[in-house]
């Protein structure tokens, strides 16, 4: 009991700090001046629809609280207002507050969040996808075990034999759906591109993550390990490829010769 009580504080403990970082990764100035999201040291144009406006002058405060500029004049154009923050001005990460006031002596309130991605950064989606993966892989470890290599040869020869009763009864064979199984079988031969296909989901999710929250470590191995990994992906679909068709090519031998022996008696 004591120890289940301290799994259960350890899991209460790690879903609030979750919580907390998915919380904190959300914050931003969600409301009806929100300007969207940002990239980080990449230029930013925000606009304001204003058509009896004459001008608009803005002051705009950084993420850490300080005053980025005051008193700047957006610029008109056939759609309103604009402004571009250049690569320099937005290289902060967070909520940009915009100020500004116009010859209608109504207050302006605009914000934008600035992220690594330019997107917003859900800690969630990354949990969901990171889980997903390791059921997905324990999922093939499992196929892996249940069909060892006498049980794979089991299923070839049920395939095969079944087929040939099905033609000795006259009964409808569908040799599609044979090539569909043996596809399976194939497959069950070669767990090793299931792997590498699980391998492939985690990297791309682990690049999507270290671009998003700007892991300083892993931003240049990340992408790599991916274009890699693609790269690798060909060659593994064409080697399959070839087993596939050795298989059936070998199944189609397999079922003459057993049809053969069927008609000679």
């Amino acid at each position: 009991m004591k120890n289940k009580f301290n799994s259960n504080k350890i899991f209460l403990a790690l879903f609030m700090v979750v919580f907390t970082l998915s919380l904190i990764s959300s914050m931003g100035c969600a409301d009806t001046g929100w300007k969207g999201f940002a990239k980080l040291n990449e230029n930013k144009t925000v606009c304001v629809n204003c058509p009896t406006c004459a001008f608009i002058n803005i002051s705009v405060t950084s993420p850490d609280n300080t005053n980025l500029f005051m008193g700047e004049s957006m610029t008109k154009t056939d759609k309103g207002f604009c402004y571009t923050f250049n690569s320099t001005q937005n290289d902060q990460l967070g909520t940009y507050q915009i100020y500004g006031n116009s010859n209608l002596n109504e207050p302006l309130g605009l914000c934008f969040d600035t992220t690594f991605s330019g997107k917003e950064n859900n800690i969630w989606a990354y949990i969901f996808g990171l889980t997903f993966t390791i059921f997905l892989l324990l999922g093939v470890v499992w196929l892996n075990r249940k069909f060892d290599y006498s049980k794979r040869e089991q299923l070839y020869k049920s395939l095969v034999l079944g087929f040939v009763e099905a033609k000795e009864k006259n009964n409808k064979s569908d040799f599609a759906t044979m090539i569909l199984y043996l596809i399976g079988y194939g497959i069950l031969n070669m767990m090793f591109v299931l792997y590498y296909l699980v391998v492939i989901i985690f990297l791309l999710i682990f690049k999507d993550y270290v671009i998003s929250f700007g892991i300083n470590a892993f931003t240049s191995l990340a992408p790599e390990l991916v274009k890699i990994s693609l790269y690798g992906l060909t060659l593994v679909g064409f080697y399959f490829m070839a087993k596939i068709y050795e298989v059936i090519k070998l199944a189609i031998n397999d079922i003459t010769d057993q049809l053969r022996g069927v008609w000679e008696q």
